[in-house]
């Protein structure tokens, strides 16, 4: 029993799975808003589905938009916020987190662009959220790590300037190496398996293992 209990802390205490549970309880409101909309829109009432098929029309196309900009970009929403709660998990300053924000979010674009053509909106949905949560992590580490060691040149550069100007000259070290990085890996995923969607790669790989079992 106690080692249920050790293990279970353990899980409760781990920094990254902490990192995630804030990232997922900032979109609350937008499962709820999401979720309410899906819900109107698809109700199991005769009389109410023909009222949005004919007077409802308008009604029905506003839920259809309200669905589609929170569900249809869920995975853009969670890594935006596992970067945010990152950053705010190693108390970073406000004007640093959006520095650090942009670059998590060029190194996920580089990891859906595989093959160098561009990526579906499918990819941003809900189809996409264990890719979205471990880009958000990883991503925000390596900018979090070469952040801290900004070369000399760089803050020779801000000598005398001074706010918001000064983080961005000095986050360009960290953004170049972090979306190199994730850039690379994509190269390397797309030459060693052809395929120009992560999200597709990853099902392959489900697949096999069930396969295998």
């Amino acid at each position: 029993m106690n080692r249920i209990k050790k293990f279970v802390y353990l899980i409760e205490k781990n920094r990254h799975l902490i990192i995630v549970r804030r990232a997922l309880t900032m979109l609350i409101p937008v499962l709820i808003v999401g979720a309410t909309a899906c819900t109107l829109q698809n109700l199991a009432i005769p009389g109410y589905q023909e009222f949005l098929s004919e007077e409802g029309a308008v009604l029905k196309h506003f839920l259809s938009i309200v669905y589609q900009g929170t569900f249809g970009i869920f995975s853009l929403e969670l890594l935006l916020a596992t970067a945010i709660s990152y950053a705010n998990e190693n108390k970073v300053g406000y004007d640093t987190i959006g520095m650090q924000v942009l670059a998590v979010l060029c190194a996920y674009a580089t990891i859906l662009c595989l093959g160098g053509v561009g990526f579906s909106s499918d990819s941003v949905g809900t189809t996409g959220c264990f890719v979205a949560m471990v880009v958000g992590i990883c991503a925000s580490s390596v900018y979090s790590f070469f952040n801290r060691r900004t070369p000399n040149v760089l803050k020779k550069l801000t000598v005398g300037v001074n706010g918001i100007c000064a983080k961005a000259i000095q986050a360009l070290y960290p953004v170049l190496i972090t979306v190199s990085i994730f850039a690379g890996i994509g190269i390397v995923l797309y030459a060693f398996f052809g395929v120009s969607d992560v999200q597709v790669l990853i099902s392959k790989g489900i697949a096999k293992v069930f396969l295998l079992t």
